[in-house]
């Protein structure tokens, strides 16, 4: 499988930047976000989740090992529970508006951006792997403009095993896929083949990874022990 291209020595050549999002569908930057920032919000939610039943509690915290015996998925009660109390947390709401993020964003639509208010955080359990995310495009459950650029990072390293995202490059330009309801974050799966076109690799915190709403994406099991 491809791994992702790095537009990270691109960052400051907005031509080049837009190039690659009109012709790959995604853009993928190294160290865009500051880690500390992530660190202190992945604690902040941990604390959250262990009080949920969501990890072992005689483990260190930021070890975020799983407790299976909480395991749960959205949108059942269980997940829905805890995750209100994530999304009431100002400082998540407030890294979409982060300025490198927006700058770059601006780089890409070549104007002033509007930080979506449909923020989401995904929390996925390991050695669940039906459950992992299934192929699908965002633009089906935001609607509106075509033009809307996803921006996912983790909140912390993700080596191989431990689960991530991956994007089939350039299905950006085939329209609507076929989907069906699934199992997973989203509850959609597309049907048509698109397989030569996945494209992945290890993310490190701080990374971003842009896609557009159109570009087919899905997750990738977390075979380790710990919540990612």
């Amino acid at each position: 499988m491809p791994t992702f291209l790095d537009s990270t020595p691109v960052l400051d050549d907005p031509p080049e930047i837009r190039t690659r999002m009109q012709r790959d569908g995604y853009l993928f930057i190294r160290g865009l976000l500051p880690a500390d920032e992530l660190a202190k919000l992945r604690l902040s939610f941990l604390a959250m989740v262990r009080d949920g039943g969501w990890i072992q509690k005689n483990t260190p915290l930021e070890d975020a090992i799983a407790d299976q015996d909480g395991f749960c998925v959205e949108p059942t009660p269980a997940y829905m529970d805890v995750y209100r109390h994530l999304y009431a947390l100002p400082q998540f709401h407030a890294l979409q508006h982060h300025p490198a993020l927006v700058g770059l964003l601006e780089k890409v639509l070549d104007g002033p951006v509007l930080p979506h208010p449909r923020l989401i955080g995904r929390t996925i359990f390991p050695k669940r792997e039906s459950f992992t995310t299934p192929p699908h495009q965002d633009f089906i459950p935001i609607q509106g403009t075509a033009e809307t650029i996803t921006a996912w990072f983790p909140l912390h390293d993700l080596p191989p095993g431990m689960g991530g995202l991956e994007v089939a490059a350039g299905s950006h330009q085939g329209g609507v896929y076929q989907f069906q309801p699934a199992l997973g974050a989203g509850g959609l799966a597309i049907t048509d083949p698109l397989e030569d076109t996945w494209t992945g690799g290890p993310c490190a915190q701080g990374d971003v990874l842009l896609f557009h709403s159109m570009t087919a994406h899905r997750g990738v099991p977390n075979t380790g022990e710990s919540l990612r």
